[in-house]
């Protein structure tokens, strides 16, 4: 031992010693109080009271206290520690020492680590504050200690005190520490030479090595600062050593016998990851070190290398016999902190399916079984976070055997009163409960399951246990029969979870109430309770859960109950998702009764929702058209009259209608007639807009479904009765209709009529400023607007188009393009609809018109340069609120076709201002006619143009050919570009015999 040490004692670390206790002679000596200066919490330390004979503590007082402590996090830790001093110190000066020297163990994750860490320098400096600022206290500390080391039967009491004292710098209690290093214990001597490393930096050998030392050592340095330079430096050659086992492996084997446990825990780690081949040393070599190992950590390496070198060995491997075998002594031997190494390792271990045999699964579950009795014994002072390891442990090993088809009854039935016990206990912390909890399907009965069930409707019970609960009892029930007492609590259980105030248990009773396992058990409960969850719902995705198991259970005396709920109206508020599912769970319960759809589609309709409307629509809709044909006649004409008007609704907002075909055959051919039956009849004038937009949609589908000419027919009685109605509204509406009708047909110029009868009476008059939307029309759509321009511009009716078509054209271009939907139109037809704008703009020839459409683009941004290399590409700077033309510029390709066709405008702008007013007719002189062509003969081609040009002076001709070139002006950004333009218009005006000039 000795000669390994000195592997790990740097001459450094002499040395250094040796300068501190040559100085601290002339420090002075501390008093036995020694210790650190108090740097914890401020509040005023309450003195001890004093007394004449101090009460020593009993065990289960001590218990008691430690347990309710050990649950606690730091600030309400040190919250209660300060309430219980008043009360009786000694239970918590003793329960504090415990937080101050327990080891952490290995198996704990980094976040808990981090915690437990935080617990223990908070325990520290309470302690610490105490001890230094209140003389009782410091004499209760004294004793307590004293009292604890007299006394090496409570092992567990003992480590953590002599790591306490080490961890406190207590080094006047140092001497009686060193009177254990003879032990036999070897838990106690782990313990001594840790605490005595803490103060000193020195790895005592024995108790004559530290009375040698003694004289020296009792000369304490107080530099606070050098001693903590000092341990800096031997963590730092620590540290460093613990690199070097990486270069030089070989080192490992003497390491594994050092005093310092963190490297033989280091270098059991190597020899598990370096073992140069030599699999067969390295195994026996970490098998010796496991099996007398005191440290946890350094333990807990040794079976990561074994584990690592021959986990994946089978369950009959010579190695892991042995491994198995050394685990189990060291079960029997109870050493508190190396019980999570255990457990972790047993469950990670490679086990056999057989029913028996050292290696069955059922094996490892009886020593888990037997380490979970030891650590739970009364007055144990067991750390928690080992027991929740040996639980989940056992949890996994118990699953994969019962997977395995092994009868685990045997083995596990000892666990069965401990587990509910656990839980049952409010002492406890939540961790362990929790773990308790996960193995209650694997162990419990009828009995415990019913305990378990009051436990989880307790009100201090906290949600995270309640949440495990509820899945123990979930998963317990799925093996119960539905008319078992226990299956029946479970039941009640879950829905009663319903009416709480946490989502998240909600969520998980209802996750189980859907279950597919449990489906027989909830087969068997009341609709009605789910209704009322649902009422009381707010969580979408619940009342989703919840509606569908109203489905799956009620029927169409449920059907009331649903659309009678106060909260119906949110429910249809609580979104798209919810809406769906309310309306199947309607579609479900009404069944196959026409009369009961009607209901349960009228209700999901009488929700004031805008938002809501086209959907809702759509899903009554769905409702009738999922309907049974016989069923419909049970249908009274006011509810065939409802279904039509939904449909109306639904086509006018969203353009189509569920079901196709069909559901269009049935409302021509069943609905429509149906509302004009009996004493509820409608005047079929009233209906005669929709038959003309159902039978127009059917033909669509199905030609032979009936003619155009019904259709017609239907449009005129319409409007017939707008007419007598002087419904102007709904006159307008079958206009509208109509037109759109005669396009579908082909019938372009009867679609005109209908378009221009409806721009005079719905859109305002021109000119309209630019930059101020006119009012909208509420019949006409941007559809409606756009094709009807076209059809004004491109319908040639047997004869020449008249001038105040064109006009009437650009004034609904102009319209169309300052609606205030236009802008959500796709880019390139918004486009597309501001170069046609332009273009008729010209055609009409009108400065005041042209001005109009040119200002519409008149904050356009020139072109920006072509970015230089290395330097940021430029940004177009952003469109100004309410321009036209925003979003349409993300190229430079699109800038630039807009700026060309603003130079255009700008271009025949200038033009028709510069030239000189027209004569007006009556001043015109008739010019001489001459050779022996007449006067009115025609030109070329029949079209009239002989007469213009021979009255046309001998430079006319040139005029006309200057006005069809290239623009120019100050704005004109391309001559081709504007050249194109000019040449469309044009040939538009020689197309349609237009004198615009």
């Amino acid at each position: 031992m000795k000669g390994s040490r000195q592997v790990a004692d740097t001459q450094w670390k002499a040395g250094l010693l040796s300068i501190c206790l040559v100085l601290s002679a002339s420090w002075g000596v501390p008093s036995s109080a020694g210790g650190r200066s108090s740097d914890g919490p401020g509040e005023d330390i309450q003195p001890v009271e004093a007394s004449s004979s101090r009460r020593l503590t009993r065990p289960e007082d001590f218990s008691r206290v430690w347990r309710e402590l050990e649950t606690l996090r730091v600030e309400d830790l040190l919250k209660r520690a300060d309430e219980l001093w008043l009360i009786d110190p000694d239970p918590v000066l003793r329960a504090m020492i415990l937080r101050v020297g327990r080891e952490i163990p290995g198996t704990s994750t980094a976040t808990r680590r981090s915690e437990r860490l935080e617990i223990r320098e908070a325990a520290v400096k309470w302690i610490r504050k105490r001890i230094d600022e209140d003389p009782k206290a410091r004499e209760l500390w004294e004793d307590e200690v004293r009292d604890i080391l007299a006394d090496s039967s409570q092992v567990i009491q003992w480590c953590a005190t002599a790591r306490a004292l080490g961890r406190l710098g207590e080094y006047g209690l140092a001497r009686e520490l060193a009177q254990r290093l003879d032990s036999k214990n070897p838990r106690l001597v782990l313990a001594v030479r840790l605490a005595l490393h803490d103060l000193y930096l020195r790895w005592f050998e024995d108790t004559e090595e530290f009375e040698a030392f003694w004289p020296e050592a009792h000369q304490v340095c107080q530099d606070s600062i050098f001693m903590e330079t000092a341990r800096e430096r031997d963590t730092e050659a620590r540290e460093t050593l613990i690199d070097l086992l990486g270069y030089e492996p070989q080192r490992a084997e003497v390491l594994l016998s050092d005093a310092d446990p963190r490297l033989r825990a280091a270098a059991a780690a190597v020899l598990g990851r370096a073992h140069n081949g030599d699999i067969a040393t390295a195994v026996e070599m970490l098998l010796a070190h496991a099996a007398s190992e005191t440290d946890g950590a350094a333990f807990q390496a040794s079976l990561d290398g074994l584990l690592l070198i021959r986990g994946a060995a089978p369950a009959e491997d010579p190695d892991m016999v042995r491994l198995r075998e050394m685990l189990e002594r060291r079960i029997d031997q109870g050493y508190a902190d190396l019980q999570a190494p255990i457990a972790d390792a047993l469950r990670r271990l490679p086990w056999s399916e057989a029913d028996s045999g050292e290696s069955s699964l059922l094996k490892a579950i009886d020593l888990l079984v037997g380490q979970i009795t030891r650590l739970v014994a009364p007055h144990r002072l067991t750390d928690r976070d080992v027991v929740v390891t040996s639980l989940y442990a056992l949890e996994n090993l118990a699953s994969r055997a019962q997977k395995a088809g092994l009868d685990t009854g045997r083995s596990l039935d000892p666990m069965n009163a401990m587990v509910i016990g656990m839980i049952e206990d409010d002492l406890e912390s939540d961790v362990v409960r929790i773990g308790a909890s996960k193995l209650l399907p694997l162990v419990g009965d009828a009995e415990s399951l019913a305990r378990a069930a009051v436990i989880l409707g307790a009100r201090q019970t906290s949600p995270v246990l309640a949440y495990n609960l509820l899945a123990a009892l979930g998963e317990m029930a799925a093996a119960l029969a539905p008319e078992d007492p226990a299956a029946e609590l479970v039941l009640a259980t879950l829905l009663e979870r319903l009416k709480g105030d946490d989502a998240n248990l909600r969520r998980r009773a209802l996750s189980y109430l859907e279950a597919e396992k449990l489906s027989a058990l909830v087969a068997g409960a009341d609709p009605r309770a789910f209704i009322d969850s649902l009422g009381r719902e707010t969580v979408p995705e619940l009342q989703t859960q919840l509606l569908d198991l109203i489905a799956r259970l009620g029927g169409a005396e449920q059907l009331d109950a649903l659309v009678a709920l106060p909260s119906f109206d949110g429910i249809v508020g609580s979104g798209p998702a919810v809406i769906s599912s309310l309306a199947q769970t309607l579609q479900a319960l009404a069944g196959d009764s026409g009369n009961a759809q009607l209901h349960g589609a009228t209700r999901l309709l009488s929700v004031e929702n805008e938002a809501s409307r086209i959907l809702r629509l759509r899903l009554a809709l769905g409702m009738v058209s999922a309907l049974l044909p016989e069923t419909l006649t049970e249908l009274s004409a006011r509810q065939n009259h409802s279904i039509v008007l939904w449909a109306a609704e639904l086509r006018e907002a969203a353009g189509s209608l569920p079901g196709g075909e069909s559901f269009l055959g049935r409302l021509n051919r069943l609905h429509l007639p149906a509302c004009r039956a009996g004493n509820e009849a409608q005047d079929s004038r009233e209906l005669a807009h929709v038959q003309a937009l159902f039978l127009s949609d059917w033909l669509a589908l199905d030609p032979e479904a009936g003619t155009a000419e019904e259709v017609l027919e239907h449009f005129s009685a319409a409007l017939a009765y707008a007419a007598e109605s002087q419904d102007s509204a709904q006159s307008a509406l079958v206009l509208r209709d109509r037109a759109r009708f005669h396009l579908a047909s082909g019938n372009e110029v009867a679609a005109l009529i209908d378009y221009r009868t409806l721009f005079e009476r719905e859109l305002p008059a021109m000119p309209v400023e630019a930059g101020s939307p006119p009012p909208g029309s509420p019949v006409l759509e941007l559809r409606d607007l756009r094709r009807g321009s076209e059809l004004l511009v491109t319908n040639v009716d047997e004869g020449e188009p008249d001038r105040g078509a064109v006009r009437e054209a650009l004034r609904v271009s102009l319209l169309l393009v300052q609606e205030v939907n236009w802008k959500l139109e796709p880019a390139a037809v918004r486009t597309q609809d501001l170069r046609d704008l332009a273009e008729r703009a010209l055609l009409v020839g009108e400065p005041e018109g042209i001005e109009t459409v040119a200002g519409l683009l008149s904050e356009l941004p020139g072109l920006l340069p072509d970015p230089i290399e290395g330097e940021p590409v430029p940004t177009l700077p952003s469109a100004p609120e309410g321009a036209l033309w925003a979003g349409l510029i993300e190229t430079q390709d699109l800038q630039k076709g807009l700026l060309e066709l603003r130079a255009g405008l700008l271009a025949r702008l200038t033009e028709l201002r510069e030239r000189p007013d027209p004569i007006e007719p009556e001043d015109q002189v008739e010019p001489e006619q001459g050779g022996d062509k007449p006067a009115d003969q025609e030109g070329p081609e029949g079209t009239g143009e002989g007469v213009e040009k021979e009255a046309s002076t001998g430079d006319e001709p040139e005029k006309v050919e200057e006005d069809s070139g290239p623009a120019s002006g100050p704005d004109s950004s391309s001559g081709e570009a504007d050249g194109g333009l000019r040449s469309r218009v044009d040939s538009i005006q020689h197309n349609k015999g237009l004198d615009w000039a």
